[in-house]
């Protein structure tokens, strides 16, 4: 949900595009033995479990998603499509059109080193 290329940016979309004036926002995790809710809050007290929010606070922190957003909006609607996997060990290993964008040349030896390593 944090950062330049955020992995899981559908509750800041949610939140920047219908509720700009949310406190939080929240998930459930459901899993036999082990439910709980990860989130974000302006403040601690207002969910069960909190997950804590970056230093810069709940106003720029919803302020920071928007414009992460908005950028990769333009850049998808432009048709912006370079090939930048965040884990390229993860990402790369299983896909199909290495020999097209040439991975392994453009970011070394590491990433063929790890292609049989299927720990992850």
């Amino acid at each position: 949900m944090l950062g330049e290329r955020p992995d899981a940016p559908q509750l800041p979309l949610y939140l920047v595009a219908t509720e700009p004036d949310a406190v939080a926002i929240a998930f459930a995790q459901v899993k036999a033995g082990n439910m709980k809710f990860t989130a974000l809050a302006a403040d601690e007290t207002l969910l069960p479990v909190y997950k804590s929010l970056p230093d810069i606070g709940w106003d720029a922190q919803v302020a920071a998603w928007r414009k992460v957003l908005e950028r990769l909006a333009t850049q998808f609607a432009a048709g912006a499509a370079a090939v930048q996997p965040k884990n390229p060990q993860t990402t790369c290993r299983n896909c199909e059109l290495q020999p097209l964008c040439r991975i392994h040349e453009r970011l070394g030896a590491g990433v063929a080193d790890q292609e049989g390593d299927d720990e992850g």
